[in-house]
């Protein structure tokens, strides 16, 4: 049986306007590009660890996309801490250099740069999504939550390594162990 639904985890990270960016991608993906099927769904953290069963199902059952907005990785770090595989990462500051996209300066309004760059991002997360949900014999395995005991959020930890992260497109990632996508981005 292939994917039925993908989960989106945006950087949740308050300290840079990078963050607002992924969010503002995820919701894009869910709400305009995916919508009205309701195949992707925005993972939040905050109800994962007060033990949401829909958000500790969707992570599980669901290959989960994360968006990184900086070096930090939260995203990814976040989902280690879990002892969870993503199906693929899009890490933001690559995306940038690539389209030479600027988040902005503004938090509150994005302004028109880091809208654009959050439509490109949006668009990747969506490609990725469509490609798994329209594949009936993607080989996904269902995951189980296995927290980390390591501190929150240890970045002398390396989360490309590992992750095991691979490169198959600029700015996009995917865990080797993971099935190759079978689709082109």
């Amino acid at each position: 049986m292939g994917v039925e639904k993908v989960c989106i985890y945006p950087c949740g990270g308050i300290g840079l306007i990078v963050s607002c960016v992924a969010r503002l991608a995820a919701y894009i993906s869910e709400e305009e590009l995916i919508h009205p099927s309701g195949k992707i769904g925005i993972l939040s953290p905050s109800s994962l660890l007060r033990g949401l069963e829909e958000d500790r199902r969707m992570v599980e059952e669901c290959p989960t996309v994360v968006i990184d907005g900086c070096a930090h990785q939260c995203g990814s770090n976040f989902l280690l801490l879990l002892g969870i595989e993503p199906i693929a990462r899009i890490y933001t500051p690559e995306i940038m250099l690539e389209t030479h996209l600027e988040p902005g300066r503004t938090r509150k309004e994005l302004e028109e740069s880091g809208k654009l760059l959050a439509r490109e991002v949006a668009r990747q997360a969506t490609t990725i999504a469509r490609g798994l949900l329209e594949t009936p014999d993607y080989p996904y395995l269902r995951q189980t939550l296995r927290p980390n005991p390591a501190p929150l959020f240890d970045y002398s930890v390396d989360v490309e390594k590992e992750l095991g992260y691979v490169s198959v497109a600029p700015g996009i990632y995917r865990p080797a162990v993971m099935p190759p996508f079978p689709f082109r981005l």
